[in-house]
């Protein structure tokens, strides 16, 4: 395979292991708090990408970073991405889909890919042509007409409400955000190594509100089905860290954008 087909193959596995996670948080929101639920979920995979980093030989820095080391901008870079693809796209959207469908729910990420071509044109100096500029104002339009039919309580089988989408889209832009930072690490810090350091930063992020909820949450009423569920949001979001970092070192920005549709 070429470097595009397996950089398309790492985004669309990465964005099927968002859509796992999304579910697999929504049920197990109903037995732990959401931080008690986000942190322990950086926290094992950040373990994990590490262990991986120790069968495979992958270190920190990237061989062709210019001064061979990490800087303080790589590390505010990282920081910053942790920032954005942990504690402010989960809480974002795990509150969302408190409120509104996941149909509602993947029609707004349908945004996403405007987002991108707007942080990537702003940021990068990615080119935005006519045609995603049309792209762009008609993605605000479908949230817009979708807004119009959300209900402003609380979503049932049928509706979505007005909150909830309105969480989802706000979820959009740190996600869109977090692409835009990992294009600006590219050959400064290793995928894997970015991976486990914005796990790591994303724990401590959320570590007072993590330790508040594991002495709040009542353990006996969490079913067997639940816990089980714990080591798959682990292994999910692994692949997204990996494998969408991955797929952006040989993808535009722009481009990847389209793959949050699959989500």
């Amino acid at each position: 395979m070429t470097k595009a087909v397996i950089g398309y193959r790492d985004l669309f596995i990465a964005q099927v292991s968002v859509a796992i996670n999304t579910v697999a948080g929504k049920y197990l929101l109903a037995y732990v708090p959401v931080y008690l639920y986000l942190g322990i979920r950086f926290f094992m995979t950040s373990v994990m990408l590490y262990a991986l980093m120790r069968i495979l030989g992958v270190f920190f820095v990237d061989v062709d970073h210019p001064t061979g080391r990490l800087t303080r901008r790589d590390w505010w870079l990282m920081a910053a991405s942790s920032l954005c693809a942990g504690p402010l796209f989960n809480v974002l959207m795990m509150l969302g889909m408190k409120y509104t469908t996941a149909t509602s729910a993947g029609i707004v990420m349908s945004t996403l890919p405007a987002m991108l071509a707007l942080f990537s044109f702003w940021l990068l100096g990615e080119k935005l042509s006519v045609r995603k500029g049309i792209g762009l104002l008609l993605a605000i339009l479908g949230v817009v007409i979708l807004s119009l039919d959300s209900t402003p309580g609380k979503s049932d089988l049928g509706a979505g409400s007005l909150l909830g989408d309105f969480l989802v889209f706000l979820a959009v832009l740190p996600e869109a955000m977090y692409s835009v930072l990992l294009k600006l690490l590219n050959r400064r810090v290793t995928v894997m190594g970015a991976a486990v350091i914005i796990n790591l930063f994303s724990t401590v992020f959320v570590l007072p509100m993590m330790i508040y909820g594991a002495f709040v949450v009542d353990y006996s009423t969490v079913p067997m089905t639940a816990w089980l569920l714990f080591p798959i949001t682990w292994l999910a979001s692994v692949g997204f860290y990996w494998l969408w970092a991955r797929g952006l070192q040989v993808i535009p920005t722009s481009t990847a954008g389209l793959f949050g549709g699959i989500m």
